[in-house]
């Protein structure tokens, strides 16, 4: 399984909606004309455009996917590529319209875009991408690396959609049985559990029966 197919199944499981569709013949259309060619095409960089909704169904996430791994781009034609789809991304929010979501407000969308450029090993470490990604003009951007068709294992984490789902229950079930058995319980020791002013001071009891403690739970 390639980086995109990962991608998309990861999106298909977390509510992510891809905008581009493909048809049968395997070409891809987009009625969002800011994105597209003078002639209506989806430019060829462009892989994917991704949108996430929010539990009343309101866009308050898009992720648009770059790919200029076969480009041969260097630093001067990767900040002309990133400040280019930073114009498209400033047109789309201030004059465009979401697919099936005509009148819908964008402004969720203002500060929550961001462009994904898969790339080759020597462009993410290039001047121009730590750069950019230090940029916050109208779009983030994450320059990321695709080794062997899937995205390098250093570089997964930096993903903003890449993560194991925790099993919570299990994690807190597990934590409150360990911190049940270090906690002292009863005894001379329940005088750490009243509450205490500053004036107030441990008797000489109190610390013997604390260091009592201590070196049982050293052991």
């Amino acid at each position: 399984m390639n980086g995109q197919e990962a991608w998309r199944t990861y999106f298909t499981q977390n509510g992510y909606q891809p905008l581009i569709k493909t048809d049968t013949d395997g070409i891809k259309s987009l009625t969002m004309e800011e994105f597209c060619t003078e002639d209506g095409a989806v430019p060829e960089e462009l892989r994917e455009i991704y949108l996430l909704c929010n539990e009343s169904d309101i866009p308050c996430e898009m992720l648009l996917v770059l790919d200029i791994r076969e480009s041969g781009k260097e630093n001067d034609e990767i900040r002309a590529l990133c400040r280019e789809w930073d114009e498209r991304i400033l047109s789309f929010i201030n004059f465009g319209s979401l697919p099936d979501r005509e009148g819908q407000s964008k402004y969720p969308l203002k500060y929550n875009v961001m462009q994904i450029l898969l790339s080759d090993t020597v462009t993410v470490r290039c001047a121009a991408a730590i750069a950019e990604e230090k940029s916050t003009d109208i779009s983030r951007k994450l320059f990321v690396s695709v080794e062997n068709g899937d995205v390098a294992e250093s570089d997964r984490s930096m993903l903003p959609f890449y993560f194991e789902q925790l099993i919570q229950d299990r994690i807190a079930a597990g934590s409150e049985s360990e911190l049940a058995q270090i906690l002292p319980v009863g005894g001379e020791l329940m005088f750490l559990y009243e509450a205490r002013v500053s004036e107030q001071t441990f008797t000489e009891k109190d610390l013997s029966a604390v260091r009592e403690w201590l070196s049982y739970a050293e052991d």
